[in-house]
């Protein structure tokens, strides 16, 4: 997978573990901690399709100390 965003249209990226990703917000990460960037569920009740790439994207949002 990692080959997907090397040579996709971002040109670079890692991937990393979800313990990596929530350290890198630590201690101030709040509720509802990190999650996927993605939802199948549109508003308009149909299904989206995702590929693996689309999938790993994740978010989070913290307190500055």
């Amino acid at each position: 997978m990692e080959d997907v965003f090397l040579r996709g249209m971002m040109g670079s990226g890692t991937i990393s573990t979800k313990a990596v990703l929530a350290e890198l917000f630590n201690p101030a990460l709040v509720e509802p901690g990190l999650v996927p960037c993605v939802d199948r569920q549109h508003p308009d009740g149909s299904q989206a399709e995702w590929n693996a790439a689309q999938r790993c994207i994740a978010g989070g949002v913290a307190r500055k100390p």
